[in-house]
């Protein structure tokens, strides 16, 4: 309702709030993506030096065995060599690749916020592939073939509660759409 006259108002999208209340396990999913995408550049940046680090060792290493300053001898020079080597390599590989996991992170979110807080998804003329996707999965869940009254009896009270809020474009009816 709106606050200021009672009336009912017409939807634009999705809040945060609806994602909440309607599918708070891919919304709680949605917040995992980006935490992990977050977390995984970090990682991965941190790795990427580490194994730049590594290489600067063992540059480090090989002026030590080369020279006769600072007469060191190292004991197992290979064992050494082979473990700067190593460290180098591991962190180069394994931060490319969390940093290659970042992406797809922030990338899947940014298609489940497309998803789930587009503008009007209840118009068919403005939906994208992927919301024809989820949409030819409900038709496969035969959720599609209920009616609005059976579709709403399936949300819980606070989520009948929201629906009632908002009135449905005459479009929307008209078209006949059996979507809530």
């Amino acid at each position: 309702y709106d606050d200021r006259n009672g009336a009912e108002t017409e939807k634009y999208r999705h809040t945060h709030y609806d994602a909440r209340n309607f599918f708070p396990l891919f919304y709680l999913n949605f917040w995992f993506r980006i935490v992990g995408g977050f977390l995984a550049f970090m990682l991965g940046v941190c790795l990427l030096v580490a194994g730049s680090w590594a290489d600067s060792g063992y540059a480090a290493y090989l002026i030590i065995q080369a020279a006769p300053f600072p007469n060191v001898e190292i004991e197992d020079a290979n064992y050494h060599a082979m473990t700067l080597e190593f460290a180098a390599y591991v962190g180069w590989v394994c931060g490319f690749f969390l940093l290659l996991g970042c992406l797809y992170y922030f990338w899947s979110a940014f298609v489940l916020y497309e998803l789930y807080f587009t503008k009007n998804p209840w118009n068919k003329e403005l939906w994208s592939k992927l919301r024809y996707a989820a949409n030819d999965f409900l038709v496969t869940g035969r959720v599609r073939e209920e009616t609005l009254t059976e579709q709403f009896a399936r949300m819980n009270e606070d989520q009948q509660g929201d629906m009632v809020q908002y009135k449905r474009t005459s479009e929307s009816v008209n078209q006949g759409d059996t979507t809530v």
